[in-house]
């Protein structure tokens, strides 16, 4: 039997060098954090689906730097539980970087290193509180 080859995956692994980004930020602080079970929650009127709604605030803004706040919410009154938590860190970057690659990565790559540090707080209080780990999926944020 001939063995078929694709440049793509039969390609040497070779290691590369890490370069840091100049966008870097602070470690995270969750400022605000609360998870209530749904005592009345009847599973026979649940579609399975949590709702998820986050605001994003973004405070300062001199000296290439600026505070990114994040606010995620998760169930309602007909969720097995309601989540609430706020995490925020400090992302700073180099003069190098042109206005709009900021805004980007200040719009999304922040946001999503924010949510990152969510997930597994949100996993383990579900399991904390006897339930499937819940694992937050990916969210897009382009809109």
């Amino acid at each position: 039997m001939s063995e078929v080859k694709n440049d793509k995956t039969n390609k040497e692994n070779k290691d590369k060098q890490a370069v840091h980004s100049g966008f870097q930020f602070t470690s995270p602080n969750i400022t605000n954090f609360k998870f209530t079970v749904n005592k009345n929650y009847d599973a026979n009127q649940s579609n399975d689906t949590l709702p998820i709604s986050y605001n994003v605030k973004r405070e300062g803004g001199g000296s290439n730097q600026q505070l990114v706040s994040l606010n995620m919410t998760i169930g309602n009154e007909k969720s097995p539980f309601t989540f609430n938590a706020s995490i925020e860190a400090n992302f700073r970057w180099s003069a190098d970087l042109d206005a709009d690659s900021v805004e980007n990565l200040l719009d999304k790559n922040a946001v999503s290193l924010l949510i990152g540090y969510l997930r597994p707080v949100i996993s383990q209080f579900t399991v904390q509180a006897g339930m499937p780990p819940l694992n937050l999926p990916f969210i897009d944020l382009t809109k």
